[in-house]
């Protein structure tokens, strides 16, 4: 009769031989991918990524060893920074326009006005000067 621990050694010793045979026969160089993809098309991939114009899920970082190897820059400047900056200046542009139109209206109110009466009123020109110098 077989006991308990003579089957639960066997087993044991089943299960280590086949983890033997299943490390000796596994080649570490399958665990990798490797693409024969032409240079230029690797330089053109990293540029659409820098430039985020691909389709990916999720932000990709390009290696510093692959960026000295196929002689690519770094960006300088992230596109959302640089769409920020430009709609930071744009704001700016605007606010200065709508003032510029602010002063123009006051301008041909005060000019109007001033046609209007006989005299001309030389504190109402100095405002009009101290308001454009804003």
């Amino acid at each position: 009769m077989v006991s308990r621990l003579d089957v639960s050694i066997k087993i044991i010793n089943h299960i280590k031989r086949l983890l033997i045979n299943f490390i000796s026969n596994y080649d570490l160089f399958n665990s990798f991918s490797y693409y024969d993809m032409p240079a230029n098309e690797v330089h053109k991939l990293i540029n659409a990524i820098d430039n985020n114009k691909t389709d990916f899920n999720s932000p990709l970082t390009i290696s510093k060893e692959l960026r000295d190897l196929l002689k690519i820059a770094e960006p300088n400047e992230s596109i959302d920074e640089l769409k920020q900056q430009m709609k930071d200046e744009s704001n700016q542009l605007k606010q200065q326009i709508k003032e510029m139109q602010e002063l123009l209206d006051n301008f041909i109110k005060n000019s109007n006005a001033s046609n209007s009466s006989s005299s001309i009123d030389n504190s109402k020109i100095d405002e009009i000067i101290k308001e454009t110098e804003k």
